[in-house]
């Protein structure tokens, strides 16, 4: 588990504000009532009517370190885990004592039979009701295992978000897709803790609220770790964390979230549920 916790600490570590300047009057011109930069449109300059958000934690690494906030999930984490490592060697111990107190074990009765091998599931189909509510995004997981621990999955998806008056209103929409890797821990289908590598790629346009629209890639990867779990032999449940890293094509003012999550090119923690059917 000692590669869960460090994920958790990374996730945690990477929730450090990234500094990003707001307009003010002396930098902004005014343009049909709304406030926009100056220096948009020369000399590379952001486009116009991209403006850069006042909310300035938009869970992105800086070089300077961990935030106070992710400080104290560090802290937090190193606790729980300390308590639940007394909590197994007490459990331990107890469960020791009660061995020494019972009586030696009985000889196997010959009609009961052995455990069963879970029912062998090669393929899944899911999606994530998280990427819905919160960052705006329509996608679907496609996953196949051909043996056992060794899995690939496919995550075509689809993205349309806004922001806000903060941000004079930007509007971004495009497709993108992660292709990855998957080892699972469990036999015969996706199923136990497992971990999983992936490439992101995607192509987006954004339309300011003044100004013209900007068409750019974006590409990057994730490492994500989880537990996704067949129960009923069909429905299928995960749960996970991860660190991605991407790059866009094009740079713009530092947005609000979910909009810098497309928009902005930086490295960020991510968390990720999934529910579908397996067959």
């Amino acid at each position: 588990m000692k590669w869960l916790v460090l994920m958790v600490l990374v996730v945690a570590s990477c929730g450090t504000p990234t500094s990003a300047a707001a307009p003010d009057a002396a930098t902004c011109t005014n343009d049909g009532g709304m406030c926009v930069d100056a220096a948009c449109g020369y000399d590379g300059g952001p486009p116009c009517g991209f403006v850069p958000s006042r909310f300035t934690s938009n869970y992105g690494c800086d070089a300077g370190g961990a935030s106070s906030g992710g400080v104290l999930a560090m802290v937090i984490a190193g606790l729980a885990y300390r308590r639940r490592r007394r909590a197994g060697m007490v459990a331990l111990l107890l469960a020791a004592g009660t061995a020494r107190a019972e009586p030696p074990p009985k000889e196997a009765d010959a009609s009961i039979e052995p455990e069963q091998p879970p029912v062998t599931r090669r393929f899944a189909i899911t999606n994530d009701p998280i990427g819905f509510l919160l960052i705006d995004r329509w996608g679907v997981n496609v996953e196949i295992v051909p043996v056992s621990h060794h899995g690939l999955i496919v995550s075509p998806y689809y993205v349309s978000t806004s922001g806000t008056e903060r941000t004079n209103f930007p509007h971004f929409t495009g497709w993108g897709a992660e292709l990855g890797y998957r080892y699972y821990w469990g036999i015969n289908g996706p199923r136990g803790l497992f971990i999983n590598p992936s490439l992101i790629v995607g192509k987006y346009t954004g339309t300011p609220g003044v100004g013209d629209s900007v068409s750019y890639y974006d590409i990057g990867g994730a490492v994500d770790a989880g537990y996704q779990a067949i129960l009923w032999e069909r429905l299928v449940v995960a749960l996970g964390i991860g660190v991605q890293g991407t790059w866009a094509s094009h740079s713009f003012p530092m947005q609000d979230l979910p909009v810098s999550i497309y928009a902005n090119s930086g490295i960020r923690g991510r968390f990720f549920t999934a529910v579908g059917v397996a067959f």
